[in-house]
């Protein structure tokens, strides 16, 4: 059976709500330098809010996607067009503003039905004597 990105997703959204943890290899650069492609993640799921600063583990068209949890206030969403908007953070929405933290300036709002969970620990890779190497680093806002 071949894993398609949405099939993936849901997958890691099913074991870390029954085992309550899931673990994910990286890929990309959008969190670097704190985390990297070959890096692995535990997602857990939203059991209460997420505070600003966590790092959130949503559904995207490609598949799953790990970015930080940022300030709720005006941010400037840059549209294809090239028309300039500013949108607020409203719990109304029940969205969440996320941005990697290689890409500060593109925030993005993500509803929360989209959220598979959080991440709960970083490790140095997937093999099973990686290090975790998770601090107060990653968890910067």
């Amino acid at each position: 059976m071949k894993l398609t990105p949405s099939l993936t997703a849901e997958l890691v959204g099913l074991v870390s709500q029954r085992a309550r943890r899931a673990r994910v290899t990286l890929i990309g650069t959008s969190m670097e330098p704190l985390l990297r492609a070959g890096m692995a993640v535990d997602v857990t799921p939203l059991i209460e809010p997420p505070r600003i600063g966590d790092v959130l583990v949503f559904k995207s068209q490609n598949g799953l996607v790990a970015h930080r949890l940022v300030r709720g206030e005006s941010l400037v969403f840059r549209a294809y067009s090239g028309i300039v908007a500013r949108r607020l953070f409203d719990d109304a929405t029940s969205a969440f503003v996320t941005c990697g933290d290689a890409y500060p300036d593109r925030a993005e709002l993500v509803p929360s039905h989209l959220v598979v969970g959080r991440v709960s620990a970083v490790w140095t890779s997937a093999e099973p004597d990686a290090q975790r190497v998770d601090d107060a680093r990653y968890y910067r806002l």
